[in-house]
């Protein structure tokens, strides 16, 4: 496996490519439960990219450790449809759980309709002949004044299916040159106002490597998910790191 060298940190504001999305199909499910008699109402949406298992062995590996990493270990037992119907069956159950626990001892019943809400998107980033870097992006709305957008991001040998680590790609001194050139990136983001000011609660010492990382041809690009490194105004924040 090839290693990769740093040189340059800057921010990466767009989608990454693939070249070898032909070797994925894409699975869609979407449900809605509208239930009157508790005003309860619930959405759920899924589309994800998964490698085809007729192709060959290793991307029959390669498709169970993707499931594993977005769904969980659980659902690797299951056609695809039916992994997802599953999930979405079980986070029903979670958000029902959050239900009962707010009226449980409420005597009253909710007059306007409470929305639950979770939508969940696999995709390839980048392909090569060695890697392929995929992220899943996971949307939840439990209540409350705004719902919570995620991102996170896997790495796979090709030839194995094997989840990626940052020794894995960058050698075990990857962790001193990776965080120089984060926070060299964080210090421009504070000055266009993209992160904020340092404090108690976020500053440099937060912006580490944090093994949610993706590969393009051309960089590494690190995600720091809403309260990492900044409060939920500033939302999802990718680090690209170039390399050469």
């Amino acid at each position: 496996m090839k290693k990769y060298i740093f040189i340059l940190a800057t921010i990466l504001m767009t989608a990454c490519s693939s070249n070898n999305n032909n070797l994925f199909k894409t699975i869609t499910y979407n449900t809605q439960i509208n239930d009157k008699n508790l005003n309860l109402n619930y959405t759920f949406n899924a589309e994800i990219q998964l490698p085809d298992k007729n192709h060959s062995n290793q991307y029959a590996t390669l498709h169970d450790n993707i499931i594993i990493s977005i769904l969980g270990s659980e659902f690797i037992k299951y056609s695809d449809k039916k992994a997802l119907t599953i999930y979405a069956d079980s986070s029903y159950a979670e958000y029902k759980k959050i239900y009962d626990e707010i009226f449980e001892y409420n005597p009253v019943e909710p007059t306007d309709t409470i929305h639950f809400a979770t939508d969940i998107q696999g995709r390839v980033l980048y392909s090569d002949s060695t890697i392929v870097s995929y992220q899943r992006t996971l949307y939840t709305y439990a209540g409350g004044a705004h719902g919570m957008n995620t991102k996170t991001n896997y790495v796979f040998n090709l030839k194995t299916g094997k989840l990626l680590t940052e020794e894995d790609l960058f050698g075990k001194d990857f962790e001193r040159k990776i965080q120089k050139r984060l926070t060299e990136k964080a210090n421009i983001l504070r000055q266009q106002d993209m992160l904020p000011e340092e404090d108690i609660f976020y500053s440099n010492s937060n912006i580490t490597p944090n093994g949610n990382f993706a590969i393009t041809d051309t960089s590494i690009i690190y995600t720091f998910n809403p309260y990492e490194i900044a409060p939920y105004v500033y939302g999802i924040i990718d680090i690209e790191i170039t390399k050469n």
